[in-house]
Formats: structure tokens, sequence, C-alpha cells
């Protein structure tokens, strides 16, 4: 007598169901993590490829990607998932790259915000406190600082945005090839 429904050997479907997902593939898993970096507060947890990280012991730094690099220091957070990208954080602030060849910094002021997504573009948030610089396109620069509450942002190819030089400034670019400053 045999049970209904139960499967006589689920070993199979197991083996199955984790090539689907990619979780046994080896070619797949050592692709994925091959650079990949992890620092939690001045703790290296992870360290593989050529993916480097720093930070403090107040802050987290995380890369991943081919000669990627991430920075934080002073109770800040830098992130980065791409090919030859890079991230520095300082003094609060928080810089997230995701994209291949491009750059954010929130350094030299407190509670900066760089954010980049995109390839071969670069985010500024810098010289002030509570600068904002954001770009979501490939070849575009964001420039948010000398001041404070400055916010610069691109969403688009080959555009340049600049607040720059004050308080409370603010530079958008929506679209290509275009540019702002204030």
């Amino acid at each position: 007598m045999t049970r209904r429904g139960r499967l006589r050997n689920p070993v199979p479907a197991l083996v199955v169901a984790l090539l689907l997902v990619g979780l046994l593939s080896p070619a797949v898993s050592a692709q994925g993590n091959a650079n990949v970096c992890v620092d939690v507060k001045g703790k290296q947890q992870v360290q593989k490829g050529t993916a480097t990280c720093t930070a403090d012991d107040t802050s987290r730094a995380m890369a991943k990607g081919e000669d990627s690099t991430a920075t934080a220091t002073n109770q800040s957070v830098a992130r980065v998932k791409g090919t030859g990208s890079n991230a520095v954080a300082d003094s609060n602030s928080s810089a997230t790259v995701t994209g291949d060849g491009s750059s954010a910094y929130a350094t030299d002021g407190e509670g900066n915000t760089a954010s980049v997504t995109g390839d071969g573009s670069t985010a500024y948030a810098v010289f002030g406190d509570g600068n904002t610089a954001t770009v979501n396109g490939d070849g575009s620069v964001a420039d948010a600082g000398s001041g404070d509450s400055n916010t610069a942002t691109v969403t688009g190819d080959a555009s340049y945005a600049q607040a720059t030089g004050g308080t409370g400034n603010t530079a958008i670019i929506t679209g290509d090839d275009s540019s702002a400053e204030s």
C-alpha cells in the first residue's frame, strides 16, 4: 500500500529546485561572490577578490564588484555594487553606488547623502552639512555642496546639475544632455 500525495524520493525534486534558484551551481555561486568586501564597525567580515572596503568602529562599508571600493568613517555608510566603482562617506553621511565606473562622495560635512544609479556617473555631496546629490543615469554628474542643505539631482544621461555656494540651493535635471546650476 502506498500513500497518495507523498513523493517517494524527495531528493531529485530538491536538487531541481536548488538548480533553478542557482544555489547548487558552483559557477553561479563563485561568480556572484568573486569580488565582495564587507566591513562592519572596523571588523572585516568578508574580503574576496579585488573589491575592497574600510570602515571605522562606528561605520559600515560594503563593496561588490571587480575593483570596487567602499570607505566609511564617523557613523557613516558606504555601499558599492558595480565594477570599478567607488563610494566614500564620512561624518554621519551616506554614499551609495549601483553601476559600473561610478563614484559617490559624501564627505567634508555632516549628514550628506550621495547616490548614483548608473554607469560612469558621479555624485558629490561635499563641503557643507545636509547636502544631497543624486544621479539616475549614465555619464552624469550631480554636485551639491560648498554650503548647507543644497540639493542636486540628475535623472538622465550625459547631464550635469550643480547646487553650490550657499544655503538651500536646488538644481534638478530631468532629461539627457542637459545642465542646471543654482
